[in-house]
């Protein structure tokens, strides 16, 4: 064999063990990491179940349970309307699921009730929901018969939502004469704007119409107009009280006039 053959087969020969460890150190590599890859996809599936399991169990205690359970409605802010009342109005039904409890629309059932300006619903946990109420206060009053033929008061709020009838007017209160419900509203933002010293001294109000709005302020004729601008008129007409006079028009409050 020449020398060059000779080396050759020395080479061949001492490759081929390279080779073959070569192969064997790739093969374990590979099942390692196929080993490691069933480990955490067995680690993920456990603690997806785990997840699963905690979330059911929170699911049931909260809504199925008797754990959460309404046990009382507790009604707050009420003086015209008793607690019953706004607690029938609700409808919230005793030992349901506390978290079943559609706060939206027992809030809206209980503005139905005429009184009722307002109403928050809030759930307490773990078995209790918060009614707070706030009524309407009134601003006027309208003299109407009653049922039986006698007289009695129809009390308006400053939106001008009537809420509720009394036999008697109460004190302090100006009473409106109207012959338009549609007029309330009006009478409701004159009322609303004047100051407290003139408030107490308008002992009538009378609006026939939205454009002629009279006043009764300490036994003076005031001339309102609409319920527009009624702001600036307040303001104009305690201004122009200060002089002497009977009528005071402030219809059109750049240009008021003293009769």
């Amino acid at each position: 064999m020449s020398r060059s053959e000779e080396s050759r087969s020395r080479r061949r020969t001492e490759v081929r063990p390279v080779r073959g460890a070569v192969i064997n150190d790739m093969g374990e590599r590979l099942a390692e990491r196929r080993r490691r890859g069933r480990r955490r996809l067995l680690v993920g599936v456990v603690a997806t179940l785990a997840t699963l399991l905690v979330l059911s169990g929170a699911v049931f205690v909260v809504g199925f349970s008797p754990w959460m359970t309404v046990r009382q409605v507790n009604v707050t802010g009420t003086s015209m309307l008793t607690e019953d009342q706004v607690r029938q109005a609700a409808a919230i039904g005793l030992d349901g699921p506390l978290v079943r409890v559609d706060t939206d629309a027992a809030a809206e059932r209980i503005r139905g009730l005429a009184p009722v300006s307002d109403v928050k619903v809030v759930r307490k946990w773990p078995h209790t929901v918060t009614v707070q109420v706030t009524e309407r206060v009134g601003a006027f009053v309208v003299e109407q018969k009653s049922s039986t033929g006698g007289k009695e008061y129809l009390v308006v709020d400053a939106s001008g939502t009537p809420y509720t009838t009394v036999p008697t007017k109460p004190k302090g209160m100006v009473a409106a004469e109207v012959i338009d419900p549609a007029l309330l509203d009006d009478l409701g933002a004159v009322v609303t704007a004047l100051p407290e010293d003139l408030a107490k001294k308008t002992t009538a109000i009378e609006a026939y119409s939205a454009d002629s709005i009279v006043l009764t302020v300490d036994k003076k004729q005031v001339i309102w107009g609409s319920a527009e601008r009624s702001d600036l008129k307040a303001q104009v007409v305690v201004a122009l009280m200060k002089h002497k006079g009977k009528v005071y028009d402030v219809s059109a409050p750049d240009f008021p006039a003293v009769k």
